[in-house]
């Protein structure tokens, strides 16, 4: 004697029929995007603000992230990094960095 073992049969389904495709099957199309939110807290230093200390400094300044972010007010390094590059991408200061530190100075 042997054993065989039981498994379900699936019913066939005729040719005509094609097979339903399953609810819980995943569609080929991306996922819709995130919504926007706010990106964060609002910068602590505006742009204007900080020009008006670069000014009061004389117009140019060098060091490093922490020294001009502390110049200019700012809390953090990104926050400094985030000002000066915003100022230089709308042409109000120029920026450059080398291997004593960061330069900057009004445009």
């Amino acid at each position: 004697m042997f054993w065989v073992p039981l498994m379900p049969v699936k019913p066939k389904t005729a040719a005509s029929e094609a097979p339903k495709p399953r609810s819980d099957e995943k569609d080929d199309d991306p996922p819709p995007p995130r919504p926007k939110g706010r990106a964060g807290r609002p910068a602590t230093v505006l742009a204007p603000q900080a020009i008006e200390r670069l000014r009061k400094a004389g117009g140019q300044a060098s060091g490093s992230i922490r020294t001009m972010g502390k110049l200019l007010g700012t809390k953090s390094k990104t926050a400094t990094r985030r000002l000066l590059h915003r100022l230089a991408s709308d042409g109000q200061i120029t920026l450059a960095s080398g291997p004593e530190g960061t330069s900057v100075a009004l445009a």
